[in-house]
This record gives C-alpha cells, structure tokens and sequence, in this order.
C-alpha cells in the first residue's frame, strides 16, 4: 500500500480594514475563526481578540497538518505532478469568519469569506482580502 504524501497547509491570518463598528466607542473588539471545512471534518482554529479597533492586525500563522492530505485519493498521478495538488474533491474549503467579541452578550458576526482550495500549488503562497 501507497502512502499518500503528507501535505501541511499554512495560513497567516494578517488583518482587516474598516470592519463594522459594534460597541458603542465606535469600535469593535475583532477576532477570526479559521477552518478547514472537509465534510465532517473540521479542523480549528482562533486568533486573539483585538480590543476597540476597526483595522485589526493580527500576523497570526496558523497550521493545519495533513488536512489535505485527507482529499487525495492513493495512486492519483496527479499527485506525482510538480507543485500540483490533485483536482478531485474540491469541496473542501478554508472558512475564515471574524467576530466583535462581546464581554456581556453572545459575540457578533462581522463577516466571513471562503477560500477554495482547488488549484492551491503546493509551496505557493495566495493573497486574499
């Protein structure tokens, strides 16, 4: 039997410009939830809260160790090909969702983006606001 490769993906979460005001200082207190969504599979992660602020920075890396590693299927000759990831299920995604943590009440969603994984070359680097 095949190993399939290992494959880590990194993700930096770096910052945000104007997000919604939530508190009534005119500023938010910003954070982000990062996930690799995969079917069930979900692996998490969360960065600090940034405290009355409308253009958080936070230089946060997080990684995620064999999560697409799951996607590959064995003996794909894809996977042989040079800085390629196989094309197969492409569902799988990154979720990065940023919320206004509240001290008293439940936290507020301030917005999300999803990135698709598909076509990601292995040792690239993609910019995404």
């Amino acid at each position: 039997k095949k190993k399939r490769p290992l494959l880590t993906l990194i993700v930096t979460v770096v910052s945000a410009r104007n997000i919604v005001a939530k508190d009534s200082r005119g500023t938010s207190d910003p954070y982000c939830k990062v996930k690799v969504k995969e079917g069930r599979n979900k692996d998490k992660e969360r960065t600090k809260v940034l405290s009355q602020t409308r253009d958080p920075v936070w230089n946060e890396k997080f990684v995620f160790k064999d999560c697409v590693n799951r996607i590959a299927v064995e003996g794909d000759p894809r996977m042989k090909q040079e800085g390629k990831l196989p094309d197969l299920n492409w569902d799988v995604r990154l979720k990065i969702s940023c919320y206004d943590k509240d001290k008293l009440g439940k936290d507020e969603h301030l917005g999300v983006v999803f990135v698709p994984l598909a076509g990601l070359g292995v040792n690239r680097k993609r910019d995404i606001w």
